[in-house]
């Protein structure tokens, strides 16, 4: 959450409306049947909770509908509960609306990027990285993800925490299963984004743990639900000893556009106003830059931007990458791009064999004149 939000995404806002629904839907299942009044005050929130999220962000629409999906089937399969069936119905037909509403104002835009495609792969390898990013951030401790399997299946059976499990099981496949069909015509399939769901689904176990805690309290001698309790207990420590480790790993690594930092004392010195600029995108490759340099100077996409000799230029910064990925050298050029190939890159010559520098941090480098600072 942390990590994206100085890129102004709203991962971390989906995140918390995704815990909220399913905090009020967890509760719900396994309660008893409201009285009137609080079933609607649940039924109005979590309606509004996922317009927002639908209109935030897809994977925000996708997990609300797929939650509706588990209420519904929760409410069907568990003792015909009608209350749970209205309620995911409600939530499911709230985010639909909202969300083909956002896809009328957002199609051209949209359509466009779609068709170009996006920064992500849809292949056997991205799908397993993706899982085994989620596995790290959502149970840690590899060895630990059979006890996960184990306590979701014994929920599953045991007529005590059948109506949570039945509602996790299936908004969590949904939820997953969705952007990979998806993703056999335009790939959205990635951890960062599945990611929002993981608090809802950490959230939506715990309502199961609940239920065998209360089981194994109030009937000491009965096995499964004391095991259930037991690899449930196991999964919330393993989540919760790794979680800050793991974080610190992701942003140890993170691509954090830390050009800036060598570019705004040199601003002064740049009469012209301009920087050629390098970001691989389907889409937009300006508005990074443009906000962080906050009309100091204009960023200019290098891969259109006709060829300049070094000479001509009137500014000791030549160019800045960010998160760009080279056709040779993939993720790795900003770590290998020598200065030749940063001047092909950036649409430079330097015919008088200036000397130049390069600033590298992790994600991205600036081109600079030597001794600029």
């Amino acid at each position: 959450m942390l990590s994206f939000a100085s890129e102004g995404r709203v991962y971390g806002v989906n995140m918390a409306l995704a815990a909220l629904m399913a905090f009020i839907v967890g509760i719900r299942v396994i309660g008893p049947a409201p009285a009137a009044g609080q079933g609607r005050t649940d039924a109005i929130v979590l309606a509004a909770c996922g317009v927002l999220g639908a209109w935030m962000h897809i994977y925000g629409a996708m997990f609300a509908g797929a939650l509706g999906a588990g209420a519904m089937a929760a409410g069907w399969f568990v003792g015909r509960r009608r209350d749970l069936i209205v309620l995911g119905l409600t939530t499911g037909i709230a985010t639909t609306v909202a969300f083909a509403v956002w896809l009328a104002v957002a199609f051209p835009v949209f359509s466009t990027i779609a068709q170009a495609g996006f920064w992500m792969e849809f292949t056997v390898t991205w799908v397993i990285e993706t899982f085994w990013f989620l596995k790290q951030f959502v149970v840690g401790v590899t060895a630990v993800v059979p006890f996960v399997a184990a306590f979701l299946i014994v929920s599953l059976a045991l007529p005590g925490s059948r109506a949570p499990a039945i509602l996790t099981v299936v908004t969590m496949v949904l939820f997953t299963l969705i952007p990979m069909a998806v993703s056999f015509h335009t790939a959205i399939f990635g951890w960062r984004y599945l990611i929002i769901g993981m608090p809802a689904f950490l959230i939506l176990c715990v309502v199961i743990l609940h239920t065998h805690l209360a089981t194994a309290l109030s009937a000491p001698r009965s096995f499964w639900p004391r095991a259930a309790a037991a690899a449930g207990l196991l999964f919330a420590a393993s989540a919760t000893l790794t979680g800050v480790p793991n974080a610190s790993w992701l942003f140890g690594g993170r691509w954090d556009w830390r050009g800036i930092d060598v570019i705004r004392p040199l601003v002064q010195d740049c009469p012209e106003g301009e920087l050629r600029v390098l970001k691989h995108s389907s889409g937009d490759k300006l508005s990074g830059f443009s906000y962080l340099l906050r009309g100091a100077l204009k960023p200019v996409n290098a891969e259109t931007a006709p060829l300049r000799d070094v000479a001509d230029i009137n500014c000791p910064v030549l160019g800045w990458g960010e998160h760009n990925i080279d056709p040779q050298m993939g993720r790795d050029w900003a770590e290998k791009a020598d200065i030749p190939t940063l001047l092909e890159d950036f649409h430079l010559t330097n015919t008088a064999g200036a000397p130049l520098e390069v600033k590298r941090h992790t994600g991205g480098l600036v081109l600079l004149r030597a001794k600029s600072e």
